[in-house]
């Protein structure tokens, strides 16, 4: 069984244990009789120890420690270039769809009191294989994880629905970089890609319905589905987009994004349509205007987090109020990665990381797929339990007799057959998610089989009747 997403420590001076594991993999001999007495206090707090984890309050800590080290060391002569890398505040840019917003934060955080504080790293560019100039660039992020880059701060410029981040057709770059959200949340439940996905202090997602809840804005579903066809989508992707995005069946935009960056103090994006380019552009000039010394806001920044920390014992709200200025009139939003594993979202992705894992038993993964059923969350849950069905459900030759009851357990719960039966009803502008759920109904013996060939006849040609052009396809 793997270890929790977040692991936790249970004595008086776990945060000491956490502070200095990090000097040590880091190499750095700094006395803590250095830092504040906040930081030397804030070791002693009870009440932190039983509901706050280690990974999270250390990456706050490790980017307070790292931005101190890069403060310090900015006005020193370095010895070498590889020193002189080291103790930079390293910006990692993902430029999916544009470079126009990577390039303001380089032109503000590379000049006038940011001078010599910062390096940036192309992610997409470290993640296309040697002599690759056109085309797709298949599994760039797992490359990139692969390097062991690790990221203060991560911009990512793209499109993006529920299904992952991507540039639509019109984009002249001959390079072309899709990054699903499962590749994304592949690495968080392995934990494979923390110096990216953890690391930062802030990440940037300048994309459309990045931090969305399933509330209703000025687009209707409808509307929404005609943007991501004209856009470019697959059917089947642009349905589910839709459908996480206002529909009762799937996880929020914004819980999908805070699990991916679990632990990430500040993260900004929008909770409902975001800005071209250009404009975000400039917002983004308008607020670099604002914080001069960027590296100086983020320990700041640092230091504010950890304090919140210790005077709640729920989720970190955080904030940046220039921010929100900077873009005011739009709908941005911050928030933050998860934190604790005992939280309602925490159990959540749990589950999600389990059903998923090929290394664990089959048996009980159907038993984490009956749990998913059982429980309140349950339409959340539903499109990670049909993609088990579907993908290896039905295609296991043999089950052992331990297996076959746990299915039969769950083809007996009738609350969710109820609740799958209503779903189908209910998608009846959604051919491609109602196929989905009456295959989930066909395999446990939930609806009859004459009846599922009607439905699924009567959706597919429903499909073919409105035709949709998927020559570009993400």
């Amino acid at each position: 069984m793997k270890a929790p997403i977040f692991p936790t420590f249970h004595t008086l001076s776990w945060m000491e244990e956490a502070i200095r594991d990090h000097l040590v993999t880091n190499g750095n001999q700094i006395d803590l009789a250095l830092h504040p007495e906040w930081l030397r206090n804030l070791t002693r707090d009870e009440g932190l120890r039983h509901h706050y984890y280690m990974t999270s309050i250390q990456l706050i800590l490790g980017t307070f420690l790292s931005l101190s080290l890069a403060q310090a060391h900015a006005a020193e002569p370095a010895p070498s270039s590889d020193k002189e890398s080291k103790n930079k505040i390293k910006v990692c840019t993902a430029s999916i769809s544009t470079t126009a917003e990577s390039e303001v934060f380089k032109k503000n955080l590379m000049s006038g009191e940011n001078a010599g504080k910062f390096e940036f790293v192309e992610l997409t560019e470290l993640g296309t294989p040697a002599g690759q100039q056109s085309g797709v660039v298949n599994n760039w992020f797992e490359r990139a994880c692969q390097t062991g880059v690790q990221c203060n701060m991560l911009v990512v410029s793209a499109h993006f629905s529920s299904t992952g981040f991507f540039s639509d057709r019109t984009n002249p770059n001959p390079l072309r970089y899709p990054l699903k959200t499962k590749q994304i949340e592949a690495q968080a439940c392995e934990k494979s890609c923390s110096g990216i996905l953890n690391n930062p202090s802030e990440v940037f997602l300048l994309s459309c319905n990045t931090l969305a809840s399933k509330k209703l804005d000025h687009r209707t579903p409808e509307k929404y589905l005609q943007i991501l066809r004209n856009d470019g989508a697959f059917r089947d992707k642009a349905e589910r987009a839709v459908e996480d995005r206002y529909g009762e069946l799937g996880a929020t935009n914004r819980s999908h994004i805070e699990f991916a960056f679990s632990g990430v103090p500040l993260l900004y994006g929008f909770k409902s349509t975001s800005q071209l380019a250009e404009n975000n552009v400039k917002y983004l000039e308008k607020y670099f205007k604002e914080k001069p010394d960027y590296a100086q806001h983020l320990q700041k920044s640092a230091v504010e987090q950890i304090n919140k920390a210790v005077s709640s014992l729920n989720k970190i709200n955080p904030t940046n109020t220039t921010f929100m200025k900077s873009f005011a009139g739009t709908s941005s939003c911050v928030s933050s990665g998860m934190y604790s594993e005992e939280s309602p979202e925490g159990r959540f992705w749990n589950n999600v990381c389990a059903l998923r894992d090929q290394q664990q038993p089959f048996a009980a993964r159907l038993n984490v797929a009956k749990k998913m059923l059982e429980s309140s969350d349950r339409a959340a849950y539903i499109p990670d339990i049909q993609e088990f069905l579907n993908n290896e459900v039905a295609t296991k030759q043999t089950m052992t007799p331990n297996e076959k009851d746990v299915l039969n357990s769950i083809a007996d719960m009738q609350n969710a057959k109820k609740f799958i039966l209503n779903q189908i009803e209910e998608k009846k502008e959604f051919p491609t998610l109602r196929k989905k759920l009456v295959n989930m109904a066909s395999q446990l013996k939930w609806i009859e089989p004459e009846k599922a060939t009607s439905l699924m006849n009567e959706a597919q040609q429903q499909i073919s009747d409105e035709g949709w052009d998927e020559s570009y396809g993400y």
